[in-house]
């Protein structure tokens, strides 16, 4: 694949993830998130493709809601449903649990890390496609018109 391709198929797989609603209002959790992950990665405080779910990504996460503003989701729903957006995986501990309710004890408990698509993470690690998927991310997300 070409960057550029790849540059489409991500623009695509974050314009398309799915947001839950409540109370009419689209909660914002799964944008955050990669937001943040974005963050991280620019600054080293994620590498080699692993998205720990630990009190630092947690504190990135919390920093970029309170930077926008937005009322905080719990951190381990958008770490755990972003899975089902085609582009976020775990590498489990055991196996894949699927009939249990996600929460934070379930992930650490059988999840060692997350991790992208190796495309997407091989993408971020340019800043200028760092700068253009948060804005992605920004634009379609959390203009103040979307919120």
């Amino acid at each position: 694949m070409t960057n550029t391709f790849q540059k489409e198929l991500y623009s695509d797989f974050i314009r398309k993830m799915r947001c839950g609603s409540y109370h009419g209002r689209i909660i914002l959790a799964k944008p955050i998130l990669l937001y943040s992950v974005i963050n991280m990665i620019e600054n080293k405080v994620v590498f080699n493709n692993r998205i720990p779910f630990d009190v630092v990504t947690e504190k990135e996460y919390k920093n970029v809601f309170n930077y926008f503003g937005i009322r905080i989701t719990p951190y381990f729903k958008p770490f755990y449903y972003l899975q089902y957006d085609g582009f976020w995986h775990f590498e489990w501990l055991n196996k894949k649990q699927e009939s249990q309710t996600p929460s934070a004890k379930l992930i650490r408990e059988n999840v060692k890390y997350a991790y992208l698509d190796n495309a997407l993470w091989d993408l971020l690690q340019e800043q200028e496609m760092r700068d253009y998927f948060r804005k992605i991310i920004i634009e379609h997300y959390l203009k103040d018109d979307t919120k």
